[in-house]
């Protein structure tokens, strides 16, 4: 075990603190944006944040997981060729992201959604600059590091939103900001790390990275693909007054707690990849630890949940309760049970090192979800909100069941099998 590597409890305090200081910046921020922007143009941004969110995970994921559970001997090869990949994957995603924007704005008859999208997708040539450093940083589990960095960006950001809202920026003031907080991300993660990237881009470890970072980016894809299909879905059924409405709901249900599921998920996943090569001790973290949140998550989103019929109108307005948005939020309010479960759950089989076998059940989930949305938009938002949530509480456990425990039951097994081994 790695006798240097922060315990649950100290990584669960970092997350926390960090987290109600997150909290309260972005219900000021979400206060401010739905009492000044109408429904239709918070739905054109929520078109151009969810492609961002979809695109983003490329970025984030084509290198990192296989940097914090790589052993020693490998790190330095890894690394070198992590930061020629980051730059490859960011010059493509951004023309990508641009060629998706410009086909939204064709579908939607929306002009701005192209602007929107491009400005968003430019972040994707800043990242690969500390994309290394923050991999590194996650391996040491710089918990402390991460906690104060997500700090200091949604405090940024919330700010700027404000200020923009307040200014007359309009959308714009729910699109820049994210923009606009990369620098705070590139500059904390760069001083806390000593690597020094090669001076030659170097490709020599692709393969080692995609055989084990293409069913990470699969199952991150297809999660980040679940929480904004019904985006793109109810846009284009519903309209963008009802995206509007719909987008404003998440975040000032599931988006509250949301935040908390990510980062603790990963923080997690150093946290179970520190004790590598020792399959028993990975699997008694992963239970200690999604007990635990279990414990702290589900009391706080069935209070939020129950109390949403009063806070709504009082933070955010009565005119959103014309739109059912008290029973969208309370409702919104219980996905985050079955979130938390599968993500812990995909981060304890990545750290086990079989991210495909995850990737083959994400496949047949995402599916089945995005039938659900479609079937559910026949009954207006409230159909859209039951029908995700009777997919994610039959999921979950499903998840649990024939992914995690199969997991479970091999280590057992070659437990026993080492046991019988040596008695013999």
């Amino acid at each position: 075990m790695n006798s240097s590597s922060p315990s649950l409890i100290s990584t669960a305090t970092w997350i926390g603190s960090s987290q109600i200081v997150m909290r309260l910046a972005r219900i000021l921020s979400t206060i401010v944006v739905a009492r000044a922007i109408a429904p239709e143009y918070l739905g054109v941004a929520a078109i151009a944040l969810a492609v961002n969110e979809i695109a983003h995970v490329f970025v984030r994921n084509a290198t990192n997981a296989k940097i914090i559970q790589a052993e020693q001997s490998e790190l330095a090869a890894l690394s070198d060729t992590a930061y020629a990949v980051n730059w490859a994957f960011g010059i493509l995603i951004f023309i990508f992201q641009c060629l998706v924007g410009y086909c939204l704005s064709y579908v939607y008859n929306d002009n701005s959604i192209f602007l929107l999208v491009s400005v968003l997708g430019l972040s994707y040539l800043l990242l690969p600059v500390a994309q290394v450093h923050c991999a590194l940083n996650l391996r040491k589990e710089r918990i402390g590091l991460i906690a104060k960095t997500e700090i200091q960006q949604t405090v940024l950001d919330a700010a700027l939103t404000v200020g923009m809202v307040f200014t007359g920026f309009g959308l714009w003031a729910l699109i820049l900001p994210k923009l606009l907080v990369v620098p705070v991300w590139i500059r904390a993660h760069r001083k806390a790390s000593e690597w020094v990237a090669p001076k030659k881009l170097s490709f020599n470890q692709f393969s080692e990275h995609l055989r084990f970072n293409s069913g990470v980016l699969g199952v991150e894809l297809l999660g980040v693909v679940r929480h904004n299909i019904d985006y793109i879905l109810v846009g284009y059924f519903l309209g963008m007054e009802a995206l509007g409405v719909y987008y404003f709901a998440f975040n000032a249900g599931l988006g509250l707690t949301r935040g908390f599921i990510i980062s603790f998920n990963n923080a997690f996943y150093p946290y179970l990849c520190s004790v590598r090569q020792q399959a028993s001790e990975i699997e008694k973290r992963f239970s200690r630890g999604l007990g635990y949140m279990l414990l702290v998550i589900v009391p706080l989103l069935v209070l939020q949940a129950g109390v949403a019929e009063y806070y709504v109108p009082i933070l955010f307005g009565e005119q959103w309760q014309e739109h059912n948005a008290s029973q969208l939020v309370a409702l919104i309010c219980l996905g985050g049970v079955p979130l938390l479960v599968i993500e812990a759950g995909s981060k304890y089989i990545r750290a086990l090192g079989n991210p495909t076998a995850d990737l083959k059940w994400h496949v047949v989930y995402s599916l089945l979800f995005s039938v659900a949305i479609v079937v559910g938009v026949q009954w207006g938002l409230i159909g859209v909100v039951l029908a995700g949530l009777v997919v994610q509480f039959i999921g979950a456990p499903m998840h649990y069941q024939f992914i995690v425990r199969t997991q479970e039951n091999k280590i057992e097994m070659d437990a026993t099998t080492e046991i019988r081994g040596f008695a013999s």
